[in-house]
């Protein structure tokens, strides 16, 4: 964690926020994961985080539009447009989409 937290004091830095699945050892929506996703959103606020679907890993476990919806989970306390950021909107500024 620390070389994260270094990454991050350089602006041009982002990181990705997927696979929980593979990481958690609860169930949906992997609320053990979550000061993980505080502390990077944390460090990198909500304009350098990218979520990612890992297609097509989860198609049906646990499916597309509940990993779309972690970030609501993981994130309440961001607002609807920095939860949109994170799910697509940085994205499609970092690579020109």
């Amino acid at each position: 964690w620390p070389v994260v937290q270094e990454l991050a004091k350089n602006p041009n830095v982002s990181v990705h926020f997927s696979g929980q699945y593979a990481f958690t050892g609860d169930a949906y929506p992997y609320l053990d994961l979550q000061p993980i996703g505080d502390s990077l959103v944390n460090a990198f606020g909500p304009d350098r985080l990218l979520w990612g679907s890992d297609w097509p890993w989860i198609k049906t476990n646990p499916s597309y539009e509940a990993c779309f919806a972690l970030v609501d989970h993981h994130f309440p306390g961001l607002s609807t447009y920095e939860r949109d950021l994170i799910r697509g909107g940085n994205a499609a500024r970092i690579f020109r989409l």
